[in-house]
């Protein structure tokens, strides 16, 4: 998979997230199990193609410095942009977290 390709992927991945999200009562917690039961996929490693390209993180934990995104937020690291959404408690929070996540997602397909 090329790195665009991986970044188009993620980018879906992300929309179909948020499309559904914005579904949930904003006040409600915000569940990943829920979504996965719903939607099949969340915001896991385990269904971004970025993440199972570049950064192997699914598998034994390394850092994510080859992943595109990784060299700009690396996920794992408290405070990142994927950090503050598995840290959202609400779904109001996590969309606004999300929609972040997904803006500097198509800035790295912009940039290519």
């Amino acid at each position: 998979m090329t790195e665009q390709q991986a970044v188009k992927e993620s980018i879906e991945h992300w929309e179909r997230m948020i499309e559904w999200a914005k579904t949930q009562d904003a006040l409600g917690k915000a569940d990943d199990t829920v979504m996965l039961n719903v939607i099949n996929e969340y915001w896991e490693g385990a269904y971004c193609a970025l993440c199972l390209e570049y950064c192997k993180c699914v598998d034994n934990g390394n850092y994510c410095g080859r992943c595109p995104l990784g060299k700009i937020s690396l996920c794992s690291v408290k405070g990142s942009l994927w950090g503050k959404v598995t840290d959202s408690v609400s779904w109001k929070e996590w969309l606004i977290n999300a929609q972040e996540m997904l803006k500097t997602l198509e800035s790295l397909a912009i940039r290519r």
